[in-house]
């Protein structure tokens, strides 16, 4: 078997090594023994492999991270998701009480001080036939919790299926335990078709939870 010339170069430079290797005495190569230690196991958790625990209380959700036992088990409220999905839907319900209510003027359930306020609506029934009135309804857009008794709310004023007064900003307001439509809220509508609301005739200072 011909081989090439750089093969030849090769097997000559490996026959030398051979050779040198072969030439050194056995007590000067040093013997390398190579052990297996199997992993110590950790005494301790060092981080926090984990764990997301859900921890639900009265219409809480907590999330609480397991850490090493330097680091005291720490509980993070990130959202009374109950209480505030319980709020939302009074809140809606409050909203859709007043735009649908049948008569327009039967209010009294949904909207703050409604009383002092009573007589401004029915002007505003007044600049409308029976048939039109029954043609007006109403959707809630967005609630947004702003704290424990107020609300920011979007809403649409709808004549037959149709927007006729489109995201339209409300406020709601928690009186006594109840949501209800803010006063303003009403009365800020009430303004498109010129008409202006008396003032309060009860404070809502001491509203609360």
């Amino acid at each position: 078997m011909t081989r090439t010339p750089i093969e030849q170069r090769l097997r000559e430079q490996l026959t030398r090594l051979s050779d040198s290797a072969a030439s050194v005495p056995r007590e000067h190569v040093p013997s390398v023994v190579v052990t297996h230690r199997a992993p110590r196991r950790p005494r301790r958790l060092l981080a926090a492999i984990a764990v997301a625990a859900v921890v639900v209380t009265t219409g809480a959700v907590a999330f609480v991270a397991l850490r090493d036992d330097k680091t005291p088990n720490r509980v993070r409220v990130v959202g009374s998701v109950g209480e505030d999905t319980s709020a939302e839907k009074a809140i809606r319900t409050a909203f859709l009480g007043w735009m649908n209510a049948q008569p327009h003027d039967d209010i009294s359930e949904y909207v703050e001080d409604h009383a002092s306020i009573l007589e401004s609506l029915r002007r505003g029934m007044a600049q409308h036939s029976s048939a039109g009135l029954a043609k007006y309804s109403g959707r809630v857009e967005s609630v947004q919790i702003v704290d424990a008794t107020h609300a920011a709310v979007r809403y649409t004023i709808l004549f037959d299926g149709n927007p006729s007064f489109a995201d339209q900003p409300g406020e709601a307001i928690k009186i006594d335990g109840v949501w209800k439509v803010s006063r303003d809220t009403v009365c800020n509508l009430l303004t498109n078709g010129g008409i202006t609301c008396p003032p309060r005739s009860t404070s809502t200072t001491g509203a609360g939870r």
